[in-house]
Parts: structure tokens; C-alpha cells; sequence
């Protein structure tokens, strides 16, 4: 038994790096200052508008209620997918505050991690999407993907990740699939390639979450900005909020807190 444990910690850490580890010799991104033009310039862009309605300013949408969330794997190996799972729920759990597990009642969740074969992929979006042919073509030029649905609120309500593993595989994208589309479904649904570094800039080399993408997450779910907001109430809100973690940071001694797990150790 603890020699099959090892065997897949060993796999999950291959894996692992061979998607996260730089080979550009560039100083880690994590670490780069911001300032708050560009936070509130990249939390507009990503937040506030869509991949497919890039010219639209959205209400802002995020959870208000506990993300239960079931693995239905289907294919690729389903231990090494919770792992990357229940590694990944844990970190965004930790930075938004959101009260986010994974349960195996599949008519409890409201977000649903798919895992199936790149060619069996579209006959399963069809069971969880009612129009699903946006999705299709996504699915066709990408790796993965994620839609969610929100109230009149724009709260949301339910999501939909798809991973094919097969394929995540080939382009050493699997750790990075799932935390990617995880942190979308949250309420940050759109790409750009004016947000670098972020696991939101498909040009981006970056599987992990920048500082940046920290600091919208951290934004997004400040109790201040509620779901339904529109463009004018949010801005000067996520600069108050901005400047307010600026500013607490500067006053902190970054040797207090753990490296990695607290906002003032990314913002200088």
C-alpha cells in the first residue's frame, strides 16, 4: 500500500513540474511589483468582461453561497486527478475565503469537474450543457474549458469544468487545466493578453498563479464588491481594497508570515 502511495506522489510531481517549472531563465513573476493602475486595469478586463463578448462590460459575478464540487472522471487516472484537485481547492479556499470541498453526491454539487477522453469529450459536454456547440469549438482549439451560469443577481449558481486528460497530458497542461478553469468558474471568466503574468494570458508561460492573479482573486471576493455590480461602482471599490492591502502590507513585517500563503508576502 505505501509503495503505490509513492508511486503516485512521484507521477503527480512529475507531472507537476514538468508544466510549472520556468526554462526561460526570467526572475520568478511572482515577485514583480504592481501597481494599482494595472491591478484595476487587469481585474476590468478579466472580471468585468467575457471571452466571447470581449467589447461588453458584465456585471460583476462571483459565489455568495458554499462551491460543493464533484469529480466525474471518466478517464486518465482518477487518484492523481483528486490530488490535483483537493491541492488546487485548498489554495483558492485559502485566498478568497470561499468555503469550497469536494463531495461525492453528484446531485448536491453545483460544480462538476469532468474528466473523459479528448474524442468522447463532446458527447459528455452535451449532458451537462444545454447549448453546448460554443463549447465544441473551444474544446477543438484549446485544452480545456469551463462554463458557468449565474442568477438575475449574477451570483452564480452552477459550473462546468471539462479536462480531457489524454490531451492535457500531451501538452503538459493537466495541473495547469485544473487550476486554471477552477479559478475562472470563481469569476474570473476572461483571458487577455494585456494581463501578464497570469494563468489568464494564454501567452502566458505561467501554470501557477502570479501575484497578480492573487491580488483579483483577493479583490473579487472582498465583501465590499457584491455580485450584480456594474463597471463605475466597481473600479473605485477594488482601488480602495487595493491600496487598503498595499498599504496594510507595507506596515507588516513580510517575516511574520509564511512564504506563499498570505497576501503580504506577495505584495511589496
Amino acid at each position: 500500500m505505501k509503495s503505490i502511495k509513492i508511486k503516485y506522489i512521484i507521477i503527480l510531481l512529475i507531472i507537476y513540474y514538468s508544466s510549472t517549472v520556468r526554462s526561460d531563465g526570467l526572475d520568478d513573476p511572482l515577485f514583480k511589483p504592481l501597481t494599482a493602475e494595472y491591478v484595476l486595469h487587469s481585474f476590468e478586463l478579466i472580471a468585468l468582461r467575457n471571452e466571447y463578448s470581449p467589447s461588453r462590460h458584465f456585471p460583476l459575478r462571483k459565489w455568495n453561497k458554499p462551491v460543493r464540487i464533484f469529480m466525474d472522471s471518466r478517464a486518465g487516472d482518477s487518484k492523481i486527478q483528486s490530488m490535483l484537485l483537493e491541492e488546487n481547492i485548498k489554495l483558492l479556499s485559502e485566498i478568497t475565503q470561499l468555503d469550497i470541498k469536494t463531495i461525492n453526491a453528484k446531485k448536491k454539487a453545483n460544480v462538476f469537474v469532468v474528466f473523459e477522453l479528448d474524442r468522447r469529450m463532446k458527447k459528455v459536454v452535451g449532458e451537462y450543457v444545454n447549448r453546448p456547440e460554443k463549447l465544441y469549438s473551444i474544446l477543438e482549439e484549446g485544452v480545456c474549458t469551463a462554463h458557468f451560469q449565474v442568477n438575475r443577481r449574477s451570483q452564480i449558481i452552477r459550473a462546468v469544468i471539462f479536462i480531457p486528460p489524454d490531451k492535457a497530458r500531451r501538452f503538459a497542461k493537466l495541473p495547469a487545466c485544473v487550476l486554471e478553469e477552477l479559478t475562472q468558474i470563481l469569476g474570473l471568466p476572461n483571458d487577455s493578453d494585456e494581463v501578464f503574468p497570469s494563468i489568464f494570458n494564454d501567452s502566458s508561460i505561467d501554470d501557477e498563479l502570479s501575484t497578480l492573479d492573487v491580488v483579483l482573486l483577493k479583490i473579487l471576493y472582498d465583501k465590499r464588491l457584491t455580485a450584480g455590480l456594474l463597471r463605475d461602482k466597481v473600479i473605485p471599490i477594488a482601488s480602495r481594497i487595493f491600496q487598503e492591502l498595499k498599504q496594510a502590507c507595507q506596515k507588516a513585517s513580510t517575516r511574520q508570515f509564511p512564504k506563499k500563503k498570505q497576501i503580504c508576502y506577495l505584495i511589496r
